[in-house]
């Protein structure tokens, strides 16, 4: 084989090989950023929510509400209203105690547990965050916040399922680049 063709061989090579790698690398940097838009999108839901259960705590520190329950009523019927606007609806929110107890919630009576033990553990050491767990069989993605003043751990959840995957949000990426900086 003559000198050149090695050389072309070997260049060829290095670049199909420094391509894959340079892939690996963004696929690892934009999975973990996708990952964090997700959930910071999750995250805004929750706030929204523990905003609204702050506000009717304010109403009643002014004395426009006479008793705190009045303001964690008005929160739970702006809930209870949207959920009747999204039936069957695999995304959505719902309160419960530190204690594990439903405060409001879709599907669930007043009062019914939904985690366990590790999970309420993990209620009493963090302020907010998201975890996975399965419940009745099905794989569900959480993003929670507690709102201390009433006890309340505010939740948003999806199926695993329905959670946007950074891997196809990555190949869509990535064929559109391709397509598009081939002309």
């Amino acid at each position: 084989m003559r000198i050149a063709t090695k050389f072309s061989l070997i260049t060829a090579a290095l670049i199909v090989i420094v391509c894959a790698l340079f892939q690996v690398s963004s696929f690892l940097v934009f999975s973990h950023k996708i990952d964090s838009l997700i959930y910071e999108n999750y995250k805004e839901k929750v706030v929204n929510i523990s905003l609204l259960a702050y506000e009717k705590d304010e109403l009643f520190f002014e004395g426009t509400l006479k008793d705190q329950k009045e303001g964690k009523n008005r929160v739970i019927d702006k809930l209870r209203i949207l959920y009747r606007n999204q039936k069957n609806s695999e995304f959505y929110p719902f309160v419960i105690k530190s204690s594990g107890d439903v405060v409001v919630h879709p599907t669930l009576e007043l009062g019914q547990q939904i985690f366990d033990k590790s999970v309420l553990d993990m209620f009493k050491k963090t302020k907010s965050g998201s975890f996975e767990y399965v419940y009745k069989g099905v794989p569900k993605w959480y993003v929670f916040e507690k709102y201390e003043p009433w006890d309340w751990v505010i939740c948003m959840t999806t199926t695993v399922g329905e959670k946007p995957d950074c891997d196809v949000v990555y190949v869509l990426v990535n064929v559109i680049f391709f397509a598009y900086g081939s002309d």
